[in-house]
């Protein structure tokens, strides 16, 4: 009740500010990293694709660790707005999450390909490609099995056997042993950024990339087949949210055919 609309709108301008700053850094990076691309046009055929694909798997982890790097700041971030409800906070930062990875992901490879190609005044398509080719089966494949093979989680099994074999002297508080018992969190709002930052990816790069439909089709064949195990083997119970999330990402699903 003590955050005035007018404070969370200057904490909103504060999370684009830093988002933005982010971005800027990410942007730098993959612009650097297609400039070495284009100089490997230069090189024998074998060589070329080889470090071509090679580049390409550089700028796809830099770019997921920039996405994860938007996933703890943007998390902190919003939970200082202060939201009425965890349904409207969690809106809030699946919305912002969702923006800022898509633009990281899609717009900002782009933006670097025309730049780097503008001395041909044509763009690159066939290094875009390259690059998206990578992006969309590390996006489709390995994101949804990080939600099962979760290092936090399987370090807490660790830390457990560690504790009820008697190999550990560490003393426990009663608080510390519940959270270290309990299972994963479902993070609905990353599920919802996740599908709705893949659909995004998959319809702008539809004119050059078809095969991205069927590569997003598979990663969410994947997910949901891993969804259906961690929910009765890997989550804990949910919190309790009402519709609205669900709703406003049904009500906003045209923006995929405008983009």
């Amino acid at each position: 009740l003590n955050t005035t609309n007018t404070s969370r709108f200057f904490l909103v301008l504060l999370n684009t500010l830093i988002s933005f700053l982010i971005i800027a850094l990410s942007f730098t990076i993959i612009v650097l990293l297609t400039m070495a691309q284009e100089k490997i046009n230069d090189l024998s055929f074998g060589e070329k694709n080889y470090s071509k694909y090679a580049v390409s798997l550089a700028m796809t982890i830099i770019i997921s660790i920039v996405n994860i790097l938007f996933e703890l700041i943007l998390e902190i971030l919003t939970k200082k707005e202060h939201h009425i409800s965890l349904t409207n906070f969690n809106l809030s930062f699946s919305v912002k999450l969702s923006i800022c990875t898509f633009v990281n992901s899609a717009i900002v490879p782009l933006i670097s390909n025309i730049i780097v190609s503008s001395k041909k005044h044509e763009i690159d398509s066939d290094l875009l490609v390259s690059n998206m080719l990578t992006m969309f089966a590390v996006n489709s494949i390995v994101s949804p099995l990080m939600w099962t093979f979760n290092v936090g989680f399987y370090l807490n099994k660790l830390i457990i056997w560690k504790l009820e074999t008697n190999k550990t002297n560490q003393e426990w508080t009663q608080k510390a042993l519940n959270e270290l018992y309990e299972y994963m969190d479902i993070k609905l709002a990353y599920k919802y950024s996740y599908l709705s930052k893949t659909l995004l990816m998959t319809f702008f790069y539809l004119p050059i990339f078809p095969l991205g439909i069927a590569i997003s089709m598979g990663g969410f064949i994947l997910g949901f087949y891993l969804e259906k195990f961690n929910l009765g083997h890997r989550y804990k119970r949910p919190e309790m949210m009402n519709h609205i999330i669900c709703k406003f990402y049904t009500n906003f699903f045209v923006l995929n055919f405008f983009m």
